[in-house]
């Protein structure tokens, strides 16, 4: 079987590959409040959602190395800390996050499944 014998038969001009955090679900509301938290209750500081906002889409640990640099006069923050405000802010995230659809995306979706495009997600 050759690499790409798993697309034999599709259209690729008529597909669309749809990434699901930020695209499909609307979550980075739920993301903002899990960080202010988790900051609040590890570290004791306050982060605003401008800045959550700003780092979206990069990994925790790059969050975390962001927010050490932000307040390296306040705070440091070393491995051990670091992995209890990870923990804390999925913790926070999974327990508050509700599955909720960008708007117009549902419409969007349907539509082009009726206009004959392959979607993935």
């Amino acid at each position: 079987m050759g690499n790409h014998d798993f697309i034999k038969g599709f259209n690729l001009t008529r597909s669309i590959l749809f990434d699901m955090d930020g695209v499909i679900i609307d979550s980075m509301p739920t993301h903002a409040h899990a960080w202010q938290l988790a900051c609040k209750h590890i570290l004791n500081i306050h982060i605003s959602k401008e800045f959550i906002y700003q780092v979206e889409g990069k990994t925790n640990s790059v969050v975390i190395q962001e927010i050490s640099e932000y307040f390296m006069k306040q705070i440091t923050i070393g491995r051990e800390l670091a992995s209890r405000v990870n923990e804390r802010k999925n913790q926070i995230f999974n327990d508050n996050f509700r599955l909720k659809a960008i708007p117009g995306v549902i419409e969007l979706i349907k539509k082009l499944h009726g206009l004959g495009y392959h979607l993935g997600v």
